[in-house]
């Protein structure tokens, strides 16, 4: 209930009564804000665990080959013409 007080050569007024306060935390308006953390870390975990995953099959498929020596690349030949490589020496 609000009452107004106003009367004749009485320059002042009161207000008698509650209001609400429009920015007090309201009982319950918790859950959206919990919701929307959870929300955030999930796709966090979610993109973390793509990426390592991602990382694990990139390493599975490096492939290392052995050091081959330079001089056994080299192509050799006998009288002009490139002879098979078990036909060295």
């Amino acid at each position: 209930m609000l009452v107004l007080g106003i009367n004749k050569g009485i320059d002042t007024a009161e207000l008698i009564g509650k209001t609400a306060n429009p920015f007090a935390v309201k009982e319950g308006s918790s859950g959206a804000l919990v919701f929307v953390i959870v929300f955030i870390i999930i796709m966090i975990a979610v993109a973390a665990a793509c990426y390592i995953r991602a990382k694990r099959i990139e390493q599975r498929n490096i492939v290392e080959f052995n050091h081959v020596d330079q001089d056994a690349l080299k192509k050799q030949y006998k009288d002009g013409v490139e002879i098979k490589p078990s036909e060295f020496n």
